[in-house]
C-alpha cells in the first residue's frame, strides 16, 4: 500500500509450542483478508511462511516469517515465529518488533514450555497478549480443559471472548461473546471458509 503512514502499520507476533498451528493460522489470516486466493499446506510445502528448503523438508519453522494484509486501511505484518527451543532467538526478535502478541495454544495438546516461555518474553516486554486457542476440530481436542490450563498458567484474569460451537470433528463454528452472535462455517477445499452470522444455536456444545 504506497503511502502508508507508520502509524496505520502493526506488527503481530505469532508465538508459541511447535506444532499449536502457528503457520497455518498465518496462512488462514492471508486468505480470509483476501491477501492470498488460495490457502497453502504445510504438508505440500506449500505456505507462504514456511518457504525455505530445510522448512518445507522438515515441516516446521526455523525462522521468522514475515506475512503480511491489509484490512480496513491497516497493514498488519503477521510475524510467524518459530515454537522450537532452538530458535528462541527468532522469538525475540519477533517480540522485540511487535505491537502484541498471539499466543497460539492446541486444543489437542494445551499449555506447552514454549507456550509458557513466549507469554512470559511478551509480559517482560509489556505486549498486549490474545491466546488462541487453535485446532479445535481435531480428535481429542478439548476447549475447557485447555482454558483452565491457560488460566492456570497465566491468571485467572484471562477470559474468553469467544466460545467453539461443536468439538472435534462436529466443530463447526464460534460463539461471539461480546456481540451474543454465532458465526457458522462450511469448510471448502482449500478455499475460504465463509462465515454465516447468526443467533446462538440452542444446542452448541
Amino acid at each position: 500500500m504506497p503511502g502508508l503512514s507508520p502509524s496505520n502499520i502493526r506488527n503481530v507476533a505469532l508465538v508459541g509450542h511447535h506444532g499449536a498451528g502457528k503457520t497455518t493460522l498465518a496462512e488462514a489470516l492471508l486468505v480470509a483478508t483476501g491477501a492470498l486466493p488460495r490457502q497453502g499446506s504445510i504438508e505440500r510445502g506449500t505456505t507462504v511462511c514456511d518457504f525455505e528448503p530445510e522448512e518445507v523438508s522438515r515441516q516446521l519453522s526455523v525462522s521468522l516469517a514475515i506475512a503480511p494484509f491489509v484490512l480496513d486501511g491497516i497493514k498488519v505484518n503477521v510475524l510467524d515465529a518459530p515454537g522450537y527451543a532452538d530458535f528462541e532467538a527468532e522469538v525475540q526478535i519477533a517480540l522485540a518488533v511487535a505491537d502484541m502478541a498471539v499466543v497460539v495454544v492446541s486444543a489437542v495438546d494445551g499449555v506447552q514450555a514454549q507456550t509458557e516461555g513466549a507469554w512470559r518474553e511478551a509480559a517482560a516486554l509489556g505486549l498486549p497478549r490474545v491466546v488462541v486457542i487453535n485446532k479445535l476440530d481435531r480428535e481429542r481436542a478439548d476447549f475447557d480443559r485447555v482454558l483452565a490450563e491457560v488460566r492456570a498458567a497465566f491468571g485467572a484474569g484471562v477470559a474468553p471472548v469467544e466460545l467453539p460451537i461443536g468439538t472435534e470433528s462436529a466443530f463447526r463454528g464460534v460463539i461471539d461473546l461480546l456481540d451474543d452472535r454465532a458465526t457458522l462455517y462450511q469448510p471448502t477445499n482449500g478455499g475460504p471458509v465463509p462465515g454465516r452470522e447468526g443467533p446462538i444455536p440452542t444446542t452448541w456444545r
